[in-house]
C-alpha cells in the first residue's frame, strides 16, 4: 500500500515537470516583443530630445517612450518567472 504523502509528491513532481517545461518559441517571442517596446521607447525619447523648441507637441511624445520602456522592462524581469511554481503545503484532510 502506498503511503499518501509519498504519493502526492509523485504527483506533484510529476506536475512540476509537466509545467516547467520551458517553450523556447514562445520565450524568444517574448524577448523579442519586450525588446522592441524597448527600442520603441527609446525611439521616442530621441525624437522628444531631437526637438530644439519644446511645445506641448514634443511633451506628448514622451508618454509613450515612458509606457513602452516601463512594460518592455516589466516583461522581461517578467519572463523569467513565467516557470515558477507557488506550492501551499497543507497537513488538512479533504474532510
Amino acid at each position: 500500500m502506498l503511503n499518501c504523502s509519498n504519493q502526492s509528491k509523485m504527483l506533484t513532481q510529476e506536475f512540476e515537470q509537466q509545467i516547467k517545461r520551458p517553450d523556447k518559441i514562445q520565450d524568444a517571442l517574448n524577448y523579442i516583443l519586450c525588446s522592441s517596446m524597448i527600442v520603441g521607447g527609446l525611439f521616442f525619447f530621441y525624437k522628444f530630445f531631437q526637438s530644439v523648441k519644446p511645445n506641448s507637441e514634443t511633451y506628448q511624445v514622451i508618454f509613450p517612450a515612458l509606457f513602452l520602456l516601463i512594460l518592455g522592462g516589466y516583461g522581461l524581469w517578467r519572463i523569467s518567472k513565467d516557470y515558477k511554481i507557488v506550492k501551499v503545503l497543507s497537513n488538512q484532510t479533504l474532510e
